[in-house]
């Protein structure tokens, strides 16, 4: 029966075939669950690394080491073997002991281009960690428990015995006469796992005169789908990434529930690889509702006192000070701007729609169409500097770039290098937020020209343009 549902769940992974780590510490479980594995992968011809992670937290562990080493040999089955590099930790030893593991299973499952890593966690460590999540208060995700398959970093992880309970891992072990080791920490009720699993679960049973861990798994089962339905909703809320940075349009964020937003907030974390702890979220909340910028815990900032609520790494971006010659017919390319930009020497054509400007990496393009005799050449892309003015097309006098970029919900760190297209007069066209009245095209004007200006696929400004052409 434990075999059939170990190759059910294996096929329905696609791992049949593939190279798979199976991580062993040595224990009744994980030896199980090197069976299984060794049986279903000499069956589909699957090539199989045994993983063993040595803490060195007991005097015994390298007994196990050697111990994993000699069943992985009898198996003929490669095995690799990680160490702790760290000092042991005074506080919260658990929790970091498994952040070193999980950290060494992850680089090893890149280096040995592994399709996935098995775990050996059973029903009985399901309703345990269930449990446990609820009495540290944890949300929806928590009660969820832990899930079959999981994704960390670049690393898969499968937990084909979730569903099996102890009393069968057993059974199967003496049957099949497989050897384990006993961790001597496994009785230490200092560990609050251990407290769980040998005082608190028992009573429970006991005063209830029942049976808790089925239901404590379908709990957790219909909690993780719910959790899952959840993310699937604020999935199709676009990120724009530009480097170390995410933006989030503010009117997404205030369209959904309080409890999506959260659950946003941390997906954006989550995505920039910091923390998604309720101090994290909590700074998150406050930068949105005050529209401030706030430093958070696990590294970075948030502003969000714009359009756009930005998290990351703002450090403040370099002033480009340089003043380019726009020629017609000679595209410029400025890499430190990410932009590109081209004036047709040619007569606009009504029936023409497609960029000249080359596309390759540059694939948002804006592109606007001026009176040709109102222009004083040569033209010029500059960044904007102080006092800097626009007549807007259809206003009735001049206002300062900054007041347009604040309106428009433009950060601060940006503003200072936002491309300006000027000429001998003046300031022709800010992209993406204003032409200047003086180029409207007329119906008795006589010979256009046409600017195009193409923002790079990472360029800090397409976020800011999609949400414009929405709005549009």
């Amino acid at each position: 029966m434990l075999e059939r549902l170990f190759c059910e769940k294996m096929k329905r992974w696609g791992l049949d075939g593939k190279r798979v780590g199976v991580a062993v510490s040595g224990g009744k479980d994980s030896m199980v669950l090197l069976e299984l594995a060794d049986i279903w992968g000499t069956e589909v011809s699957t090539d199989l690394v045994v993983l063993h992670f040595d803490h060195g937290t007991r005097a015994e562990s390298s007994q196990d080491a050697d111990f994993v080493r000699n069943e992985a040999a009898r198996r003929g089955r490669r095995f690799l073997l990680g160490k702790r590099a760290e000092p042991l930790p005074r506080r919260n030893i658990e929790e970091r002991l498994r952040k070193e593991r999980y950290g060494w299973f992850e680089k090893t499952a890149e280096e040995e281009r592994l399709a996935g890593i098995l775990l050996a966690h059973t029903a009985d460590d399901q309703a345990e960690t269930i449990l446990w999540n609820l009495f540290r208060g944890a949300g929806r995700r928590g009660a969820g428990g832990m899930r079959s398959h999981l994704v960390r970093g670049r690393a898969n992880f499968y937990r084909p015995l979730l569903e099996a309970r102890r009393a069968e891992i057993v059974r199967f072990a003496n049957e099949r006469g497989i050897p384990w080791r006993e961790d001597s920490t496994n009785k230490d009720t200092a560990f609050l796992r251990n407290r769980i699993r040998r005082e608190i679960m028992p009573f429970l049973e006991e005063r209830l005169g029942r049976d808790i861990t089925g239901p404590l798994c379908r709990f957790g089962k219909a909690a993780a789908e719910e959790d899952a339905f959840l993310d699937d909703l604020v999935a199709v809320i676009p990120l724009y990434r530009k480097g170390k940075e995410i933006w989030c349009e503010r009117k997404k964020i205030d369209d959904l529930a309080p409890v999506l937003r959260t659950r946003l907030f941390r997906r954006i974390l989550r995505e920039l690889g910091i923390g998604a702890g309720a101090e994290e979220t909590n700074s998150l909340w406050k930068a949105y509702e005050d529209r401030c910028e706030r430093i958070l815990e696990g590294g970075g900032r948030v502003l969000g006192n714009g359009s756009f609520l930005i998290l990351g790494d703002l450090a403040a971006k370099r002033k480009f000070s340089e003043q380019v010659r726009i020629d017609p017919g000679k595209e410029i390319r400025l890499p430190a701007l990410d932009v590109k930009v081209l004036l047709d020497r040619d007569p606009y054509d009504e029936t023409s729609k497609r960029s000249r400007v080359s596309s390759d990496e540059f694939s948002s393009v804006s592109r606007i169409h001026l009176n040709r005799a109102c222009l004083s050449f040569p033209l010029f892309l500059r960044t904007r500097r102080p006092g800097d003015r626009i007549r807007p097309l259809g206003a009735p006098g001049t206002t300062k770039l900054k007041k347009i970029m604040i309106e428009k919900g433009i950060p601060r760190f940006l503003r200072q290098n936002w491309p300006v297209i000027c000429d001998q007069k003046g300031i022709l066209w800010i992209p993406g937020l204003c032409q200047a009245e003086r180029t409207r095209v007329l119906p008795e004007t006589k010979e256009t020209a046409t600017l195009e200006i193409a923002w790079g696929e990472k360029s800090v400004w397409r976020p800011w343009l999609f949400r414009r052409k929405e709005e549009e």
